[in-house]
């Protein structure tokens, strides 16, 4: 398991994507009317993870919050394969053991196109591969004037960090175009590399991540 960077909350230590017992009963149930959920797929070490999960505002609010978020209609299944299985006994998932979390524009509330330029404007775009147990997520971030990428290997507030039309290679999931914003765990970070310093090695990787050959789970 990562090196705690973020002062890990003490609990006891289920096994990822795990509901807790008092939750099993109602986690097949669909979601109470008047909840916004939005598709999504997640990814521990060892497993991967499908279906809805609920949305008050934004999904990376949610994650960065460190508390389980509820989901709907999961499927589960190893990393390495790309059948799932129905999981009714999954209720919630905890943001602490996912490694990447991939979801679509309804996973945040609706903003004018200006709005979400002029919030861009203030930040600075770097495209950038960065390295997760399994494999690798491709794409943009957007960071603050005075943070490098590099910077996201450090003792950062966020927990998560977004990254935009992104390519997710890990285990052998199918594509899914729909869903193009990837949330980073950031202790779960590896490497993180600029393209435009290091782009005919990223290239290199993103055809062949470590751990063999692997699917896209996200593309742009």
């Amino acid at each position: 398991m990562p090196f705690e960077l973020f002062g890990h909350r003490d609990r006891s230590a289920p096994v990822p994507g795990t509901a807790p017992a008092d939750a099993r009963a109602d986690a097949s149930a669909a979601p109470p009317d008047g909840v916004r959920t939005a598709p999504f797929e997640a990814f521990t070490e060892e497993t991967r993870i499908v279906g809805r999960v609920r949305v008050d505002g934004r999904l990376s609010d949610a994650l960065n919050r460190r508390v389980p978020i509820p989901v709907y209609g999961t499927q589960r299944g190893p990393v390495e394969l790309p059948d799932l299985a129905p999981a009714p006994d999954l209720a919630e998932i905890d943001p602490y053991d996912l490694v990447v979390v991939t979801a679509g524009p309804d996973s945040q509330p609706e903003i004018p196109p200006e709005r979400r330029a002029a919030l861009r404007s203030r930040r600075t775009r770097y495209d950038v591969c960065c390295e997760v147990p399994g494999g690798f997520v491709c794409g943009t971030v957007h960071l603050h004037p005075g943070t490098v990428p590099e910077d996201l290997l450090g003792h950062r507030p966020e927990l998560f960090v977004a990254v935009t039309d992104a390519d997710v290679r890990i285990g052998g999931a199918a594509p899914d175009a729909q869903l193009d914003v990837a949330f980073v765990n950031r202790t779960y970070l590896r490497t993180v590399v600029p393209l435009d310093e290091a782009g005919v090695e990223v290239e290199r990787r993103r055809a062949a991540p470590s751990g063999g050959d692997a699917g896209t789970v996200g593309a742009s």
